[in-house]
């Protein structure tokens, strides 16, 4: 004989030889032989490890002191216990006390595994945090587009937002919900440097950035590396193809053109990765060690020239002005005598005095040139 006590918020299930006899309610059992009770908590789904609760249904006594819901396939039963969420029922056959409350079920079909707007917010809410691990969240942020791929095919994309899943216990190991996030907006790439050999056999390195959009996002989420790499050797072909086609001097003089030709390029193959190319621009332009001297040398003595020329202009501007005014003085005596009375006024305000070689006879000789 074994002495068994059953707790407050707590059931009991009798069970001989392996099937169930009646439920027990708290208080103090003895049992004999092969009889035990199964202690299970008042709140909560009943489970009896020693008898099936399939097995249990239909007994009127355990009948008359539970709840049974029977889940059809394909469908959950969301568990409200006194108006509480308390958790989801897969499909089966699920027995409860009916002394824990009130007990409400809400029948959802999940055939699809989706749950979005088919429960409130609320409830929702309450099964994304940690209630019941079956639930999946996938969230698609602003901006992105979510595709959706259900055991293995597209099936929709999603919009920016949470969206709630739920997949069986037992579907865990393949896991039949896959979300896959797109970016929508412009998206930069940027080429590493690319050496390229211009139609005059000059090598030079570039490296430039492209802008594209996604046109076609189920096409971009399922191959979005072989794209890539397409993407890319699409940009590398586009660049050399048109490099090979000007000159060193035309590379160097006008980045626009390589830009447009390259975008062109790439515009007639964005439709078979599912893109739309939005700009293609040259960031740098590196010139190997013996062109870059030699380049440097071209412009040292373009600019050495002009600057010659712009001397020379300057010095035939300034003899101009030179003999324009020496005409000048010589119609008219007045313009001459007052320009010597400049020329003497500026040596007077630079220096404290004057020393005349030839003495008192040569500056006389000078004031009396001044005087007239």
């Amino acid at each position: 004989m074994k002495k068994i006590i059953v707790n407050q918020n707590r059931y009991g299930i009798l069970v001989k030889d392996g099937r169930f006899v009646r439920t027990v309610a708290p208080g103090k059992y003895h049992v004999w032989g092969n009889s035990q009770i199964v202690e299970t908590p008042v709140e909560g789904e009943i489970a009896c490890p020693s008898v099936r609760v399939a097995d249990m249904i239909g007994n009127e006594d355990f009948d008359s002191n539970t709840v049974v819901v029977d889940v059809p396939a394909g469908n959950i039963a969301v568990h409200m216990l006194d108006g509480i969420f308390q958790d989801v029922v897969p499909e089966g056959k699920h027995a409860f006390w009916k002394v824990a409350g009130n007990h409400e079920f809400t029948m959802v079909d999940v055939a699809d595994y989706r749950l979005d707007g088919k429960l409130p917010e609320g409830i929702l809410r309450a099964m994304t945090k940690g209630y019941n691990d079956s639930v999946r969240v996938k969230t698609v942020s602003e901006g992105d587009v979510g595709v959706l791929f259900i055991n293995g095919k597209f099936d929709s994309l999603l919009e920016a937002g949470r969206h709630l899943f739920y997949v069986p216990r037992n579907e865990f190991d393949y896991s039949p919900i896959e979300m896959v996030s797109v970016r929508t907006g412009v998206i930069s790439c940027t080429l590493p440097y690319q050496e390229v050999l211009s139609s005059d056999k000059a090598e030079v390195r570039v490296n430039m950035t492209v802008s594209y959009r996604v046109t076609d996002p189920v096409m971009y989420a399922t191959g979005k590396n072989d794209i890539l790499n397409a993407f890319t050797n699409a940009c590398k072909l586009a660049l050399r193809e048109v490099a090979c086609n000007l000159t060193l001097d035309q590379l160097l003089e006008s980045r626009t053109m390589l830009s447009q030709g390259v975008a062109d390029a790439l515009c007639a193959k964005q439709e078979s990765l599912g893109i739309e190319v939005d700009e293609a621009g040259i960031m740098d332009m590196v010139l190997p060690g013996n062109i870059r001297t030699i380049m440097n040398t071209v412009l040292e003595a373009e600019k050495r020239a002009q600057a010659n020329v712009i001397t020379r202009r300057e010095e035939v501007a300034s003899t101009r002005s030179l003999l324009n005014t020496a005409k000048m003085m010589d119609d008219n005596p007045t313009l001459y005598r007052l320009k010597e009375l400049e020329c003497l006024e500026r040596i007077c305000g630079n220096v404290g005095s004057i020393n005349v070689g030839g003495g008192a006879e040569a500056l006389n000789q000078l004031l009396g040139i001044i005087s007239k």
